[in-house]
C-alpha cells in the first residue's frame, strides 16, 4: 500500500467519486486505503485544497527570531561571562545592528543559554 499520494491523484479521487465510484473502488485502483480517499474527497467537497497542511516551524530557543540574534547573544556572553539574561537583553536593545529587529524576552535568552553547558549556573557548594 502507498504511503503518500500526490495532489494530482487526490484530484482524481474526487473526480472518480463524483462519477459514482465508491471509496473502496478508488482505493483499490490507486493502492491506498479507503480512509485516505474519503479524507481527500471530503476535503475537496468542502472547498479545501489538495495540498498537505503540514507546517513544521524551526524548533529551539531563539529560532523564531532574527538569525543574527543567537550569534550576538553568544558573543556578548563570551565577552562578559558574569552577565545574565537581563543584562544581555539590555545590551541587545542598545545594539545599533538590532534596532529594527524583534527581541526575545529575558526568559527566552536564558533558555537559549541553558542549552550550552558552559553557560549554566553552577550553585556554590555549602561547607559543612
Amino acid at each position: 500500500m502507498k504511503q503518500t499520494t500526490t495532489p494530482a491523484e487526490r484530484k482524481q479521487f474526487y473526480k472518480l467519486h463524483e462519477t459514482g465510484k465508491t471509496y473502496q473502488e478508488i482505493a483499490e485502483l490507486f493502492g491506498v486505503s479507503s480512509m485516505c480517499v474519503r479524507m481527500w474527497c471530503r476535503r475537496q467537497r468542502d472547498g479545501g485544497e489538495v495540498e498537505n497542511r503540514y507546517y513544521n516551524p524551526k524548533a529551539g530557543a531563539l529560532s523564531q527570531f532574527d538569525s543574527r540574534l543567537p550569534e550576538k547573544v553568544l558573543a556578548l556572553r563570551g565577552a562578559h561571562p558574569g552577565w545574565g539574561s537581563e543584562s544581555l537583553l539590555l545590551h541587545l536593545r542598545k545594539d545599533p545592528d538590532l534596532r529594527e529587529v524583534l527581541l526575545p524576552k529575558r526568559s527566552s535568552i536564558a533558555r537559549f543559554l541553558h542549552g550550552f553547558t558552559e553557560f549554566r549556573h553552577v550553585p556554590k557548594k555549602k561547607s559543612a
